[in-house]
């Protein structure tokens, strides 16, 4: 754990000439990777890094308040990706903060904070009528935030505000990418745990496989709970808006070849499924003989 240094405020608006100026980093920021550009005497040489790049923590220390001042972004994406990479090559994690929008929808101002901003209330700490036990406090108030805002001849966004230091421990760089800002399952990954699914090998499974490929659980970088979650999402996006208009289509191919089955469906407002009855030839004699109905309750266990 790395020790964050005492919160202060500086400006960042003003230019400053860099005194390491021979041999420095410059940080290019990028929606998907950062170019880190070390200035020697005798040439320019680029090295493209990624998100996960081993020098990506060296080049981002190498960065003060006033290289910070001086970026410019081309977009709030831009600027958001630059924070993230900047708050894991530091360990800490982001939220969103403030978001300011013109008549038009255009974002005009928009700012990150540390994880660890604000504070919880002295009303919930000493209550009398606490049954469980409070969760731990994680929120110290935290003054280090990015705050970006459109520049009205640039078309860009500049920064307006930026405070670097913490009045907390920072994490490990073995532990931050345990964040919730951090946690997120690759899409090399994803890809490799949709096919293992597709063959049916249990999401436990394919957790157990990835970590061993990564060498330990800590090295995956998210939980066992964000696959299930990634996962899920694909499904999502897998079947869209068809699921409805595909169990329709499979009641209408069967009702070919069983005459007296039955069926009858409505939509609500937005044309989508709300209700749906079926009953095939067996169900319907069932019933005429015992009297049994099958429901199926698509709310049960959700609420």
């Amino acid at each position: 754990m790395g020790e964050g240094h005492p919160w202060s405020r500086r400006d960042v608006g003003a230019s400053v000439e860099d005194e390491e100026s021979a041999n420095r980093l410059k940080i290019v920021h990028s929606t998907t990777n950062c170019r880190t550009e070390r200035i020697l005497g005798q040439g320019v040489v680029g090295d493209i890094l990624g998100q996960d790049g081993a020098n990506v923590n060296a080049a981002f220390h190498c960065i003060d308040d006033i290289d910070v001042g001086s970026m410019e972004f081309e977009s709030i994406e831009e600027a958001e990706s630059l924070y993230m990479m900047y708050a894991r090559a530091t360990g800490f994690g982001v939220r969103k903060g403030c978001k300011r929008k013109d008549k038009k929808g255009h974002v005009r101002v928009r700012s990150w904070l540390c994880n660890k901003e604000g504070e919880r209330l002295q009303k919930h700490l000493n209550r009398g009528d606490r049954i469980r036990e409070p969760k731990a406090v994680t929120r110290v108030n935290c003054q280090a935030h990015l705050k970006v805002r459109l520049h009205e001849s640039k078309q860009k966004y500049v920064v307006v505000e930026f405070v670097s230091g913490h009045c907390h421990r920072l994490c490990s760089p073995e532990s931050v990418s345990f964040i919730r800002s951090h946690r997120k399952v690759g899409k090399s990954g994803l890809q490799q745990a949709v096919l293992m699914q597709q063959a049916g090998i249990r999401t436990s499974h394919i957790m157990r496989l990835l970590a061993v490929q990564a060498s330990g659980y800590r090295n995956l970088g998210f939980h066992e709970t964000d696959m299930y979650n990634a996962l899920n999402r694909q499904r999502q996006v897998a079947v869209g808006d068809g699921d409805s208009d595909s169990a329709i289509a499979f009641l209408l191919g069967k009702q070919r070849g069983d005459p007296n089955l039955f069926f009858k469906y409505s939509v609500d407002g937005h044309g989508r499924l709300n209700r749906l009855l079926w009953a095939d030839s067996v169900c319907r004699d069932d019933y005429r003989c015992f009297g049994d109905v099958l429901v199926f309750d698509s709310t049960y266990n959700t609420n």
